[in-house]
């Protein structure tokens, strides 16, 4: 009897709070409703096991690509589904392994704009991918993990880690340094990248019209700057290399 009437205020909980909406609920939202309403049939009352079932079909939703409409995380984080901050399921669907152990398949883009709403935040869009917590991408020449957001969504915390001793592979990992991020920041690498991609390309033309001059061009290159990589450069050392390499094609 209890059963019973557990799964009676569960399916009324669940239907009010889309009674509200006025349209119906999205696929990913109705199969949270359907496990929220009905787990635990014959198995008496957990809250533990509840939360639990309707955290996994969320996962279940957003790993294998069910649609989500813009509104639904202010309904999942309200009563009864509380699924909480939510930052690993975001990860989920930006195609990340985040800290909670969350996979996907592809990244469920109508999930990402979904949570971004939620949280009242743009994305962070970098090397063609929505930057969630637990992203590996390149930073001032290190390799960065996000490690979390600002509270207001202005930027944010990626951090470069020291190598693990030899021996001890699950030795916590020692910060080396952290950054924080904002889009106008991505926004000066991504135009520092493209110049380096452009001036490597102005510097194979002109080896290939002018071998002469191309000699001449890296011979100067090399006593400026040395031997580097992509992301040894700064905008003002492009900006430098942009101007002779202008003089020498002419």
């Amino acid at each position: 009897m209890e059963t019973r009437k557990l799964l009676k205020k569960n399916r009324k909980l669940a239907d009010d709070e889309f009674a509200e909406q006025d349209h119906v609920p999205s696929p990913a939202v109705q199969l949270v409703q359907l496990v929220a309403a009905n787990e635990g049939f014959g198995w008496g009352r957990s809250n533990d096991r509840s939360d639990r079932a309707v955290r996994e079909a969320l996962d279940l939703a957003i790993r294998f690509g069910l649609r989500f409409d813009l509104g639904d995380f202010q309904v999942l984080t309200k009563r009864p589904f509380c699924v909480g901050y939510g930052e690993e399921f975001y990860s989920a669907a930006c195609r990340t392994e985040g800290k909670g152990g969350f996979q996907s398949y592809g990244c469920n883009r109508s999930a990402c704009q979904a949570f971004e709403h939620y949280k009242g935040r743009k994305p962070f869009i970098f090397e063609g991918q929505r930057l969630a917590v637990g992203s590996s991408f390149t930073w001032d020449g290190a390799d960065v993990e996000c490690t979390s957001f600002a509270q207001d969504g202005t930027y944010l915390r990626a951090c470069s880690y020291h190598p693990r001793e030899d021996g001890k592979p699950c030795a916590s990992r020692k910060v080396a340094k952290c950054h924080r991020i904002g889009p106008a920041d991505l926004q000066a690498e991504r135009r520092r990248r493209r110049l380096f991609c452009e001036l490597v390309e102005g510097q194979r033309a002109l080896r290939e019209t002018d071998p002469a001059r191309a000699r001449r061009f890296t011979a100067w290159l090399t006593e400026r700057f040395g031997i580097r990589e992509r992301d040894e450069f700064s905008w003002d050392e492009l900006q430098e290399v942009k101007e002779k390499l202008d003089q020498a094609k002419g």
